[in-house]
């Protein structure tokens, strides 16, 4: 049986008389120096193995911890924090039987601040930019579950986290327990809505997080959602037939969106990946760009930038998948292929034949490309005749070399 512990671990009056029991009988202990050092005290003759907190929720360390633990009889994981405690928890036992494990948590600060503030948790879920190179998918997280009509429990980072957050929930009405220095002599709880932030008090800040009405986030938009006044913009079944030439299997951490006009395209593409990617949205017009920013500020994996892609690309990580949303001409599409590299795909649609075959002639690509058209239909006598009101193509090309 593996058992695994968390959360306030850190001194042994925080641990339930059952958990000394286990930690005391147990023969193998996986965990973080700091999460390991109460157990060292109590278990002097079990083996310890240390994780490294960057790594080690790979999923190929996932599998080597795994195969360790399988080879002794009493095994213990020792993760402090509730973040950690979740990370890990939902990492592993998704790979083990029911029968395989048992989950011991310890009483955590959030709880202390649920108490503090009366909050119920029931639903919590639990998010933390603690340890985080990027916090795109932590805010894409606390995004998803309060669409939901979740309650979040945030554990911020530091000032720029701090910052960044309330800018982002200040577009969604959502009311906040806030406490920092908690159990300390500096404790302060707070109380007040995302549109109202206070300023950052150096500390430890743990925030829970209620959402005031879910369905928020608009995956797919309608035109008539966003601001598209003055900016051409994709109807959007022609939208949804270009991003719907990539496939699940594409690889798309990387995406660039060039010409991004509205943010319509960047937003399909976003969505259709789970929003589990990096978008850089590049459009050069300042009034387009202004829409572009606010159509897109409930997307943190959306980076929008102000330039003429043609003079930062050289600047960019290489792509996965390019749109090309505006300025299809031959200087262009040959620029965009020097950073493109092998297997990455490029998407757009043409309306004209000189767009098609400008696209369709640029060497290195195996292309595909659909002709669509939207009809309606008048009748005629007693007969109905088709009547086309739209023709484009659809184009995806793979880079092969």
């Amino acid at each position: 049986m593996l058992y695994i512990m968390g959360t306030q671990i850190n001194c042994e009056e925080n641990f339930t008389g059952r958990q000394l029991e286990i930690i005391s009988q147990a023969d193998f202990f996986a965990g973080f120096s700091f999460s390991l050092q109460t157990a060292k005290k109590i278990n002097t003759t079990a083996e310890f193995y240390c994780m490294n907190i960057y790594d080690s929720l790979k999923e190929e360390n996932i599998e080597h911890l795994i195969s360790v633990i399988r080879k002794y009889k009493n095994p213990v994981i020792m993760v402090s924090g509730n973040p950690l405690m979740f990370s890990y928890t939902k990492n592993i036992t998704a790979k083990l039987l029911p029968e395989e494990y048992e989950v011991l948590v310890s009483p955590s600060s959030v709880d202390y601040l649920a108490q503090k503030t009366k909050t119920t948790l029931n639903g919590l879920c639990y998010v933390s930019g603690h340890n985080s190179h990027n916090l795109q998918k932590t805010y894409n997280e606390v995004l998803f579950f309060l669409n939901m009509g979740r309650p979040v429990a945030y554990f911020v980072k530091n000032r720029e986290d701090f910052s960044n957050l309330s800018a982002l929930l200040g577009k969604v009405k959502v009311n906040i327990a806030a406490g920092f220095e908690l159990g300390s002599p500096q404790e302060k709880v707070l109380s007040f809505e995302s549109q109202n932030f206070p300023d950052f008090i150096h500390g430890r800040w743990i925030l829970i997080l209620q959402p005031v009405k879910k369905d928020f986030l608009n995956s797919f938009p309608k035109n008539s959602d966003l601001n598209c006044s003055n900016i051409p913009v994709s109807r959007e079944w022609t939208r949804f037939l270009c991003v719907n030439s990539l496939n699940r299997q594409d690889k798309h951490d990387i995406i660039w969106d060039l010409g991004a006009g509205s943010g319509a395209t960047s937003i399909y593409i976003s969505s259709f990946y789970g929003r589990n990617c990096s978008v850089k949205a590049i459009e050069k017009d300042k009034n387009r760009f202004g829409h572009l920013v606010e159509n897109t500020s409930l997307n943190p994996e959306i980076l929008c930038i102000n330039e003429d892609f043609k003079n930062i690309l050289r600047t960019l990580d290489k792509p996965d998948i390019v749109h090309l949303g505006g300025g299809i001409d031959r200087e262009s599409l040959l620029l965009i292929s020097q950073y493109m590299p092998k297997g990455s795909v490029l998407i757009c649609s043409a309306a004209t034949q000189q767009s098609l075959c400008t696209v369709l002639q640029s060497p290195g690509y195996a292309f595909e490309y659909s002709m669509y058209a939207k009809f309606s239909s008048n009748n005629i006598s007693n007969k109905d005749a088709f009547k086309g009101e739209y023709v484009f193509y659809c184009i995806r090309g793979e880079k092969i070399d």
